[in-house]
């Protein structure tokens, strides 16, 4: 079932893209219908389809203990111990605190290099049952 009438003509759609014809083409070898059912009448893919909104509601604010860790790692790491003193003294603005955590443009955290820290991080965003594996650029997108 599906809540978008365009996706239940995927099956017989005649012009598809690259990415849409190896999805065809992996499909093929299950034995499935798609089959259109309007909005609040399909609460189940209405529900999938809010999980990025959950996702996103979940995960908007890291957990304490993960702060608290990347505080540590500002502190071990050397080029973000320079970033945070050019910082404090004004001398960027490229960069600032706030309440202890470096950040930069675009109110993005500074992630030190510090232990497995990075890749505890990366790992949480692929792996989590919210991200659902979304590969490398999407990944690196929600980073």
């Amino acid at each position: 079932m599906t809540d978008n009438v365009a996706t239940s003509y995927f099956q017989t759609q005649k012009k598809l893209s690259p990415k849409q014809a190896r999805w065809q083409d992996f499909l093929a070898e299950f034995d499935y219908r798609l089959e259109y059912k309007p909005g609040k009448a399909n609460v189940v893919a209405d529900a999938l389809s809010r999980k990025a909104e959950l996702a996103t509601i979940n995960a908007s604010q890291p957990q304490s203990t993960l702060i608290s860790r990347i505080k540590e790692g500002l502190l071990q790491d050397p080029l973000a111990k320079s970033l945070m003193k050019l910082a404090n003294e004004g001398k960027t603005r490229r960069f600032w605190l706030d309440e202890g955590v470096l950040l930069t443009t675009g109110n993005r955290m500074y992630m030190p290099k510090w232990g497995n820290l990075r890749k505890e991080i990366i790992k949480e965003c692929h792996d989590s049952k919210w991200a659902g594996h979304p590969g490398m650029t999407r990944t690196l997108a929600l980073l």
